[in-house]
């Protein structure tokens, strides 16, 4: 069965064998090398926020990715001299710089056209947290249109789990630092039991362990999109800015900002 614009759907995978509900598969035919951003896409069945959020965190990562440790390689590909060009972010981790996809309306929601047309506009850094501030909105509109068939029960607790996650703009842009970053490259399954649990083990952390014997002391963290309290310790301590630097057991060093972090209550104290 072929759709309009050389398009073919597998049986079974329309959208009247499913709409937004089903798994999708989608060939396109004849575009050409650089006509798109894939030849074959596949649409998983995405049923509760959960699982909606799982994908929009791995599309995040792979354009938190491309905007920092493969900058480089985007700044190259986004040449001003080349045809409108997209920033994708796929759930498997990879991103690809291309040109929008042909399909009129597209299967998902498109990112923003002719990033590359303001590369040479902007110095690195500007240009860089524009794409990344474009990027944000193009993940939201994927996440929710993903999620359409959710009730307003679910929508409310797919936007809080998205929320909790500082944006790639205030990434990029220095405003705000990610706190799953480069640890999530770090830690491996097996890893673990070993350097979290799911459970506080200490008393909460309150306003008045801000203070110098801070430092040398073990603490738990908690990761709402783990759902677990990573074991960490205490380098040093600021008590004039209320900030802390902490190293995880797989030696990742992080800065904290403990107001922060004491407001949302993801501070445990181990005795």
């Amino acid at each position: 069965m072929s759709g309009a614009d050389g398009v073919k759907e597998e049986p079974g995978t329309g959208a009247a064998a499913g709409g937004l509900a089903g798994s999708k598969k989608v060939r396109r035919e004849g575009d050409g090398e650089g006509a798109g951003p894939s030849d074959e896409v596949t649409y998983r069945v995405l049923k509760t926020p959960e699982e909606v959020f799982a994908d929009f965190s791995a599309r995040r990562m792979a354009a938190l990715n491309a905007l920092t440790d493969d900058a480089d390689v985007l700044w190259e590909q986004c040449d001003p001299d080349k045809d409108n060009l997209c920033l994708y972010a796929y759930e498997d981790g990879s991103w690809e710089v291309a040109l929008p996809v042909p399909e009129v309306p597209p299967e998902l929601p498109e990112p923003a056209i002719g990033i590359n047309f303001a590369r040479d506009g902007l110095d690195r850094r500007n240009w860089l947290s524009l794409v990344a501030g474009h990027t944000d909105s193009w993940l939201i509109a994927v996440a929710f249109f993903l999620g359409a068939s959710l009730n307003k029960a679910d929508r409310k607790k797919l936007f809080n789990l998205v929320n909790e996650l500082p944006t790639l703009f205030e990434i990029v842009s220095g405003k705000k630092q990610d706190k799953k970053g480069a640890l999530n490259k770090a830690i491996q399954p097996d890893d673990v039991e070993a350097m979290a649990s799911k459970t506080a083990k200490g008393r909460q952390f309150v306003d008045a362990d801000i203070n110098p014997n801070l430092k040398g002391k073990k603490i738990q963290l908690y990761w709402p999109d783990d759902n677990l309290w990573y074991h960490v310790t205490v380098e040093s301590v600021n008590v004039r800015t209320r900030t802390a630097k902490i190293i995880y057991a797989n030696d990742e060093i992080e800065e904290l900002d403990l107001d922060e972090i004491i407001r949302d209550k993801h501070i445990s104290v181990l005795e």
